[in-house]
């Protein structure tokens, strides 16, 4: 059911070559090894079906009885013969689940895992971090994000498995889908017996917490040196470095990039009609009364004070002031409360924001990379809602779009100062920067060049890697859009509402640089089957009329 399996798809294959080549005898020969090895499958899958455990489905037994090294991928060959498994018995779902499959048959994979509130557990300083039910929720329906990021001969940690009919509709579009291996930290199970490989290129969560570290380390001694693998500074992070609020995990810490800021600042004042002044970046406060001064004084000369927990992702523990009495009622309590947990708070002015942009890095042993800029938009409550894809920035007015190109020169050089601040703490890996242009009351624009940073993997990021599958030159946004609006706008379920797009605005590839790409339509990024919070979409706009309408 494996090599006699893929014989199958190489008999047929070289059947087809030689024939292309005139060596009719050779094709003659190799269609009979077809037609025996289509007996010898047979014979295989019927004692299979015999035998095997009759509670499970075929494909679910079948990969249970593979000991590694063998894996599906090595039950197919170049082209894949469905109507030769079909004729042969094999059940629809196990054709689709193998057609779909990928895996290693040689480099050791990566091992990925999407855990989002890396922020949270850092600031508990140890393990054991229960997530609130939205965050349980939202999380579970991102924990195929890795999907975009990682290699196909990777591992995807998942807490359930994603449908066959979502994996199929990422195929066809040209993704490369990894394997999926389910397993759940709220049962505390242990992650290493379900990772059959003896050997990991290296282990790539969403971000490094002290829980990640704790479920990752049964799995330290398997770490190899590989290409495009993390597993050096895996052992390293794992060995040496504690990622309490006070060493590595500082780098988390909104505090920590305010920091930096007021001291390149600082050293740099001739760049303030770029980037604005100290005053316009905001402080530090450690003490509450420090803290009611600071927002005394910031609403004297601006309309709001914003106020920021050190920790805290996607939007979420940022509140905003526009009168001094508000701190006697819940906002002050917040404030105190923060201030108890976390040990300090942050106090910046309220800028008139035009856009927000953020850039990805990658630091690495020797130098910081600075990859592509882009625009991602936000909600009401700050929270992530989406990315507009497209080199151009092609949603900036003109005037915007030239201040940044003038201050662009001078902004990758802050930020290769600051990659060199993170080497230096130790961290290597991806991180990516959020920044606005913003307009001062006189009207002229600035670039805040640091609103947060996240050393880590980021949706900006995945936003990035979804833009390399569209055509170049191609406009286009992946957007988040909550279950509750995709109600309101009267789709019943998740389901409905990808059928509805899928039907309306149909996926269609060209092959562009020897790639399938995606030259039109809208594509569900997470799986509709199992959604219960959000769906994020690729959307893709071969015509500008269209952007106006990307929130559907």
């Amino acid at each position: 059911l494996t090599f006699e399996q893929a014989n199958l798809d190489f008999s047929f294959h070289y059947m087809n070559a030689v024939k292309l080549v005139g060596d009719q005898v050779t094709a003659d020969l190799l269609e009979q090894v077809f037609k025996e090895e289509m007996g010898h499958v047979k014979h295989g899958l019927i004692w299979f079906n015999r035998w095997r455990e009759q509670d499970q489905s075929e494909w679910e037994s079948y990969r249970k009885l593979l000991k590694f090294p063998l894996n599906p991928q090595r039950a197919k060959g170049p082209i894949f013969c469905e109507d030769a498994r079909r004729s042969i018995g094999f059940s629809e779902s196990y054709i689709r689940e193998l057609r779909a499959f990928n895996g290693s048959k040689g480099r050791p994979p990566a091992l990925w895992l999407y855990n989002p509130n890396c922020d949270r557990e850092i600031l508990r300083g140890k393990p054991g971090l229960t997530p609130s039910a939205a965050a349980k929720k939202m999380s579970d329906d991102l924990q195929t994000v890795p999907t975009f990021l990682c290699q196909k001969t990777d591992i995807v940690v998942v807490g359930q498995k994603p449908s066959i009919e979502w994996i199929e509709s990422l195929q066809n579009a040209g993704f490369e889908t990894p394997d999926y291996i389910e397993f759940r930290r709220e049962l505390n199970e242990y992650l290493a017996p379900s990772i059959q490989s003896p050997k990991l290129a290296g282990l790539e969560p969403w971000g490094w917490s002290p829980d990640i570290i704790e479920l990752f380390k049964p799995l330290l001694s398997r770490l190899v040196p590989a290409d495009g693998g993390n597993s050096e500074f895996a052992q390293s992070l794992m060995n040496h470095h504690s990622m309490s609020p006070r060493h590595l995990g500082r780098i988390f810490s909104k505090a920590w990039s305010v920091d930096f800021l007021n001291k390149w600042l600082e050293k740099h004042p001739d760049q303030s009609l770029l980037f604005g002044t100290r005053e316009d970046a905001g402080k530090t406060y450690t003490q509450w009364n420090c803290v009611f001064n600071a927002i005394s004084q910031t609403l004297k000369t601006h309309s709001r004070a914003m106020i920021k927990a050190p920790f805290g992702t996607s939007g979420m523990q940022v509140k905003q002031i526009t009168q001094i009495d508000e701190l006697d009622g819940p906002l002050g309590g917040w404030i105190r409360r923060i201030l108890r947990e976390q040990n300090e708070i942050i106090v910046e002015p309220y800028l008139n924001r035009i856009s927000d942009l953020s850039i990805q890095l990658k630091i690495q042993e020797n130098e910081t990379s600075l990859l592509e800029v882009r625009q991602f938009i936000t909600g009401s409550h700050h929270e992530y809602r989406g990315t507009l894809l497209g080199s151009k920035l092609f949603n900036l007015e003109p005037h915007a779009l030239r201040f940044f190109y003038s201050a662009f020169k001078q902004w990758k050089k802050f930020l290769r100062d600051l990659g060199d601040q993170l080497r230096a703490t130790g961290y290597r890996g991806p991180a990516g920067v959020d920044a606005f242009l913003w307009q001062t009351p006189e009207g002229a624009i600035r670039l805040k060049p640091l609103v947060e940073l996240n050393p880590r993997w980021t949706m900006g990021r995945v936003a990035l890697e979804l833009e390399k599958k569209l055509i170049p030159g191609l406009n286009g946004a992946w957007a988040f859009l909550p279950l509750r609006e995709l109600k309101r706008l009267g789709f019943k379920t998740p389901q409905e509402f990808a059928q509805i797009m899928q039907n309306k605005y149909p996926i269609q590839t060209e092959i562009a640089g020897g790639t399938k790409r995606i030259r039109s339509g809208v594509l569900v990024t997470n799986d509709p089957a199992h959604a219960k919070s959000v769906l994020t979409v690729l959307v893709t706009f071969p015509n500008p009329e269209l952007l106006s309408n990307w929130q559907f």
